[in-house]
């Protein structure tokens, strides 16, 4: 009995599957054998992370002793949840100290010549060949792996975007938007106050904030104390409560006690005023 031609087909396209899959087996093999030879151990602590992550839905939330289950009821709590941690605008101006003077307009204007500059395209090249290689998501299906490739290509347009956006104070209104995801922080799940959420916004508004962030560091850099540890390169909790040990051992050995007193702002990255941070900025200048 003769095979049908549609038969004989899935027959190919199932070995070729099979192929494909020992393929990207022996592919995952190799990859894990060179990871596992690196002599660098946190290469290997992040292969075993993860291999161990689990990648399971948001279960069913409790709210005030009701389940929620449905994803588009889930959404919705989140959603008025996060929505409260920002804190409205303010519309009256904040008060100037009075020991911190505003900077003139030359020196504003001094400033602003030298951010034409910060665009050239030569500078964005060279930021887009340094972004990781991932497919990460995007609203318009737009990745750091795609646009890394593509950095040359890229390099001028983007060049006018953003000279012109910064220039105007104005971004593309695709830039305004974000997918939030929310992540477990610790504690139960089934609560929503222990998620804090993760804004996927648009990977050339990141691109722009990368360049921005760049330059408002070397602004900074003199004027940044140097007890402060976070959002800075090279400084995070680690090397604060290494330097805080070494103080308290030192302050021990002269002294017969200690008290060391921590705060915690709940939502605080949240909930500080763009207008309060911006003219606070300025006193910097």
């Amino acid at each position: 009995m003769q095979s049908s031609p549609s038969s004989s087909r899935v027959s190919i396209l199932a070995k070729k599957t099979k192929a494909l899959l020992r393929s990207y087996k022996s592919a995952i093999r190799r990859r894990e054998q060179r990871i596992t030879s690196n002599p660098n151990q946190s290469v290997i602590r992040r292969l075993v992370a993860s291999r161990l992550k689990a990648t399971t839905s948001i279960p069913s939330l409790d709210v005030d002793g009701k389940l929620i289950s449905s994803d588009f009821d889930k959404c919705k709590v989140f959603l008025d949840s996060f929505a409260c941690n920002f804190s409205t605008a303010r519309t009256q101006p904040y008060a100037s100290s009075p020991s911190s003077p505003v900077p003139s307009s030359s020196s504003t204007s001094a400033k602003s010549t030298a951010y034409s500059d910060l665009f050239l395209p030569y500078v964005i090249e060279q930021t887009l060949l340094k972004l990781p290689p991932k497919l990460g998501f995007s609203l318009h299906l737009a990745n750091f792996f795609v646009i890394k490739r593509c950095a040359t290509s890229l390099a001028l347009p983007l060049s006018i975007i953003f000279s012109h956006s910064f220039a105007d104070s104005v971004i593309p209104r695709k830039w305004a938007h974000a997918v939030v995801v929310p992540l477990l922080k610790k504690g139960n799940p089934a609560a929503v106050s222990n998620y804090r959420p993760i804004s996927l916004t648009d990977p050339f508004a990141r691109v722009m904030e990368k360049i921005v962030c760049r330059q408002i560091k070397i602004e900074f850099s003199s004027s940044i104390s140097p007890h402060q540890h976070g959002f800075l390169n090279r400084r995070s909790c680690p090397s604060s409560l290494v330097r805080s040990s070494a103080l308290y051992k030192k302050l021990l050995h002269t002294t017969k006690s200690l008290d060391v007193i921590y705060f915690d702002f709940k939502k605080a990255f949240d909930q500080v005023p763009h207008a309060l941070l911006i003219q606070s900025n300025r006193y910097y200048l």
